[in-house]
């Protein structure tokens, strides 16, 4: 009775949600998040700039988990790319590229907020689109 009390225990462990899994959906990049990095300056004008600029760029991110697939859309193009996953612990995932080979890291700040960086350390702030 205990081994089997003791496999469906650890079947349950097993069950949880990668950050792959978490992932798969449509992102949208936060622009009023964005705003807020302290290296930004505060000043009206600057802010409106970088608003307008953030908004041409209008960031959007479809992942689909299960056929390994990323597009990013920015403005008016679109990259479409397969991954692999790198690493997938904590609230970190890496995924790799396969045409460009360049990294895209995700950190997890909940279920709904992640930031996106890449090997160039360019940090996005994304929201998932509902």
């Amino acid at each position: 009775m205990l081994p089997v009390l003791c496999l469906c225990l650890l079947s349950l462990c097993a069950c949880g949600e990668s950050n792959l899994d978490k992932l798969h959906g449509k992102w949208q990049m936060d622009i009023g998040e964005m705003l807020k990095d302290p290296s930004l300056d505060k000043n009206e004008f600057s802010q409106s700039i970088a608003r307008a600029m953030l908004e041409a760029m209008n960031i959007t991110l479809d992942i689909d988990a299960k056929g390994k697939q990323i597009t990013l859309f920015m403005g008016e193009m679109q990259e479409k790319e397969s991954f692999t996953v790198v690493s997938d612990s904590g609230k970190e995932l890496v995924l790799k590229t396969v045409g460009s080979g360049e990294n895209r890291r995700f950190e997890f700040k909940d279920q709904d907020t992640v930031l996106m960086s890449d090997d160039a350390d360019r940090t996005v702030i994304l929201k998932r689109r509902k």
